[in-house]
């Protein structure tokens, strides 16, 4: 290169005759630096030479520096890295950002009605994102995930505040899986953590199946290499896929079934390359629906990694011909100092694309000390990724320094700081991809728009009452828009049921309160099930239930047998009006149909016979008036197993509403409550699957949400450091379960709450 070629740099390093190079010091990096020698001198056998003038060369940076080749003066200047494609005005961006418009967004339609279905124009509709669709994951630790220490509440505050999506960093790999890495991996903390995360909608990767490399296989494996029992290991790797799939089958959408076959070839060196056809197949017989990878590392750039990628495209090619259901291609991205140019990553992107397949990166990091340089390619490649239509999720390898391979390569320090390539990911994925309007609706009551893939919530504001609707954009260009309707009646909770244990040692009777709002007094119907409960399989009921209604301390009314009640006859067309199942006539199951003037009242349930059981308590909102039942609680001793506390809850109405649903353990003892439940974990349900959970109010993605919601809807504060559950959840009309349990298994007095709380 010639001098005038070379741009002007101070001297990083003058040698004095010396050229430097690594003995010792922290990690380094490949950099660009020019080098200016004089006068030229022999090279070493093996050793690079340089003739006089200036050269353009690749060397690695390092802490400190030892003599290689004396007698040469040579001038090193450090050249900042960059990458083809950072420049603001870069020919990429701007086809990438419309490939986003059309792929990531899609259309919406929200109409406003009042009560007869008349549109109501004018009306000011706020439009909320509030989850993405397509996956922003990491890679996680599952026992950070279970195990309870301040450094991990923040660790699964920020998995929960920052991805919908993840994988486990290493527990669900062979060796740590049947238990050769210890207690730190332990099969029970890997499928706790895979439901922990499943029970908060994360979308959950497998990885991985086979690392077939003798070092990456279980000892027991590498044990038989060479033997006469060789010939073994082909079906034990089948069997290890067949009873990994069982057992993560419920908690998992797919697998790396293979990993990194650059490198890990010994078990296709040995039984030949069809092996790997049997591995996909054996993983497909397993998981019918799940999608199926091949995953490997430098495999993003065909220019830098031309042996890498052609290998990885022979794979995929060989798999395809030879039957081998493989769904998706794994781009690990392990990125470097001197990160590969946009353009290049984009084209091979493309490449991968003719194979008809889906794409995923798997392992983003970017292992440099240039933390500007760090921010700004986690910025361009998760948009090139984002802009790809074969490309299905992103996915980093870890985000924290203090559970981190390469701590440097982390979004966040160990403190907790973020780092600039943490706020470049949040500003793209919260912000310049998540959508937030305000519309005001055309004369037909309409507002049009068009946001993010993803689940939304629409707000307004009709004659002072709060509407909300919930609804999911559909992405691509042939995705019908989505349409909700918002009818001006505001919905009410129905009921509330809380099945639990009564008479256990130690433990208080359990208790449901609830509030009457309104001007004229309301009729609500309670119920203390215990002998029908046989009907639904649930074992152990308590023979004889007493159902007592106070307000305040003063009793209200009492029963043991629903059909002994003075208004008898009409429990029964009271309970089938509100949705309630039958009680057997003349059943020890009790029952109260009372009309409560507006106030706060308890009902509690106990054993008419000093017996324990578990019972089903139930609160009715008995007629549609207007009148609403508001801040229903209930207060049960949370065992385990079949004792577990189990309330449930019914949303009526045309449109939906926001509620703060608590479990409150540690925060009674305020309250002079002893023998609390020192962990709750509460998860929400609807036909029994999971749509939201906490277990610590601290660890959700927004505690301050949570404590505004609480204030604004008259709970009381719950302390930090307590581990109290909360969740802030907008429910559409229907039913739904909270199941309430010990996040670590305890047992003790618990309190479940539910609050209207408007955002």
């Amino acid at each position: 290169m010639r001098a005038s070629s070379v741009p002007a740099m101070e001297p990083a390093v003058t040698t004095g005759g010396k050229l430097p190079f690594l003995n010792s010091g922290p990690p380094c990096e490949w950099r660009d630096c020019s080098i200016r020698e004089r006068p030229m001198v022999p090279a070493p056998t093996g050793r690079a030479t340089a003739r006089p003038g200036h050269h353009r060369i690749r060397v690695r940076t390092f802490a400190r520096w030892a003599a290689l080749i004396p007698g040469a003066a040579v001038t090193l200047w450090a050249q900042t890295n960059t990458y083809v494609g950072r420049d603001p005005n870069a020919a990429w961006r701007a086809p990438a950002a419309a490939r986003i418009e059309q792929l990531r967004k899609g259309d919406f339609t929200v109409r406003v009605v009042d009560a007869n279905g008349r549109p109501i124009a004018g009306a000011v509709v706020s439009i909320a994102q509030q989850r993405h669709a397509f996956p922003f994951g990491s890679a996680l630790v599952m026992s950070r995930i279970i195990q309870d220490t301040p450094a991990n509440r923040i660790y699964r505050q920020k998995v929960l505040a920052l991805f919908n999506a993840g994988t486990t960093e290493n527990d669900l790999k062979w060796p740590p899986w049947i238990g050769e890495w210890g207690a730190g991996f332990a099969r029970p903390q890997t499928l706790a953590g895979l439901r922990w995360l499943r029970d908060r909608g994360f979308a959950l990767r497998g990885h991985v199946f086979v690392w077939p490399g003798w070092t990456n296989l279980p000892n027991a494996i590498q044990a038989l290499r060479g033997t006469a029992r060789q010939g073994e290991i082909p079906q034990l790797v089948l069997d290890h896929i067949a009873e990994q799939a069982a057992a993560t089958r419920e908690l998992l959408n797919e697998w790396d079934v293979q990993n990194e076959p650059f490198d890990n070839k010994d078990l296709m060196d040995v039984f030949g390359p069809a092996i790997q056809v049997d591995w996909f197949k054996a993983a497909r017989a397993a998981l019918p629906t799940a999608a199926l990878y091949l995953n490997d590392y430098n495999t993003e750039d065909q220019t830098r990694n031309l042996a890498h990628v052609q290998l990885f495209a022979n794979t995929v090619r060989y798999l395809q011909q030879n039957g081998a259901p493989v769904t998706g291609l794994g781009v690990q991205s392990h990125i470097g100092g001197a990160p590969s140019g946009i353009p290049d990553v984009l084209a091979t992107f493309d490449r991968y694309a003719a194979f008809g397949l889906t794409l995923r990166v798997t392992e983003f990091d970017v292992n440099t000390s240039d933390e500007n340089l760090q921010a700004d390619y986690t910025r361009d490649y998760l948009t090139a990724v984002f802009s790809h239509p074969n490309m299905v999720g992103f996915q980093f390898w870890g985000f924290w320094e203090g559970a981190h391979w390469i701590p440097r390569g982390a979004m966040y320090r160990a403190d907790w700081t973020e780092k600039p390539n943490g706020a470049a990911f949040r500003r793209l994925v919260f912000d310049e991809w998540w959508t937030r309007l305000s519309l005001t609706t055309d004369a037909e009551g309409v507002v049009r728009g068009r946001g993010f893939g993803g689940d939304y919530l629409a707000t307004v504001m009709v004659g002072g009452s709060r509407l909300e609707g919930t609804f999911a954009v559909s992405t691509g260009a042939r995705s019908p828009p989505t349409t909700v309707t918002l009818v001006a009646q505001p919905p009410r909770l129905a009921n509330l049921a809380t099945r639990a244990p009564v008479g256990a040692a130690g433990s208080d009777p359990p208790m449901a309160g609830f509030v009457v709002t309104g001007a004229a007094p309301k009729l609500v119907l309670a119920r203390a099930v215990g002998p029908a409960l046989a009907g639904f399989g649930v074992t152990g009921a308590l023979a004889r239930p007493t159902l007592t209604v106070f307000s305040g301390s003063q009793i209200i009314a009492s029963n043991t047998g629903w059909s002994t009640a003075p208004n008898a006859a009409e429990i029964g067309p009271a309970a089938a009006s509100a949705g309630a199942f039958a009680l057997p006539a003349n059943s020890a199951d009790s029952a109260l149909l009372l009309r409560l003037a507006p106030g706060a009242y308890t009902t509690r349930v106990t054993s008419a016979d000093g017996a324990t059981g578990i019972a089903l308590l139930e609160v009715y909102d008995a007629a549609a008036d207007a009148g609403r039942l508001v801040n229903v609680s209930t207060r049960a001793f949370v065992g385990t197993g079949a004792a577990v506390v189990i309330p449930g809850l019914v949303v009526a109405g045309p449109t939906a509403r926001t509620f703060l649903i608590r479990g409150v353990g540690p925060g009674l003892t305020d309250f002079g409550v002893s023998g609390v439940l020192a962990r709750p974990s509460i998860v929400l349900l609807r036909d029994g699957i999971p749509m939201a959970a906490n277990d610590g109010w601290e660890t959700a993605a927004d505690p301050a949400g949570l404590a505004t919601a609480a204030q604004n809807s008259g709970a009381f504060s719950l302390k930090a450091g307590n581990a109290d559950a909360a969740m802030l959840v907008t429910l559409a009309a229907g039913a739904y379960t909270v199941l309430v349990s010990g996040a670590d298994g305890a047992t003790g007095n618990c309190l479940v709450e539910i609050y209207e709380a408007p955002r």
